[in-house]
């Protein structure tokens, strides 16, 4: 309510209010969406074929991936799209490490002796930022993916996720310009 009534007084309407059981800070996205898309339905008395979540920690989603990945949900048979990144090479899993009694020990030993070159290591995505579903994936199946997800490509900059100091003075020098990636990096 607090939120809802900072947000009215610069002149946004608030549609309706999330419950308190869907607003703490564990709480999983999945039903607070499905609650979004309710209260939605019972408003406007109709439902969406599609609904776009995009994650608010993302501030470089360009307007043309959130178009591209709706055309491509829209002109496929899959349940969603989810937009993914390419797991650069210092994080993938190969290289990741555990400390034990202070000594590093590399976490999956076996794969990384076997994948010894960056070029060698299969290639791995994490998410980007973005999902595009239909109602039924959502209401119906209980998920952001259903059965079939394609995946959607898109560059480091546009995945870019803040989740602490650290990444929000990124975040700025990106927005000034600081720093710059191409679309197809």
């Amino acid at each position: 309510e607090e939120i809802a009534s900072v947000v009215e007084r610069v002149g946004i309407s608030v549609p309706f209010l999330r419950p308190k059981e869907l607003a703490a800070d564990d709480t999983p996205m999945l039903p607070v969406i499905q609650h979004a898309v309710r209260s939605f339905v019972e408003s406007n008395n109709r439902k969406p074929d599609y609904i776009l979540l995009i994650q608010p920690t993302s501030p470089f989603v360009r307007t043309s991936q959130i178009e591209e990945a709706l055309t491509l949900l829209e002109n496929s048979e899959a349940d969603a799209v989810t937009t993914v990144v390419e797991v650069p090479h210092n994080l993938h899993p190969y290289n990741a490490r555990v400390l034990e009694d202070g000594c590093v020990r590399f976490f999956m030993e076996e794969e990384h002796y076997r994948y010894t070159t960056r070029q060698s290591k299969p290639k791995l995505y994490a998410f980007g930022n973005l999902y595009a579903f239909t109602y039924s994936t959502l209401m119906d199946q209980g998920s952001f993916f259903g059965e079939r997800c394609l995946a959607y490509l898109i560059d480091p900059i546009s995945a870019f996720d803040i989740n602490d100091p650290t990444d929000l003075l990124i975040a700025e020098c990106i927005a000034k310009g600081g720093l710059h990636v191409s679309a197809d990096s």
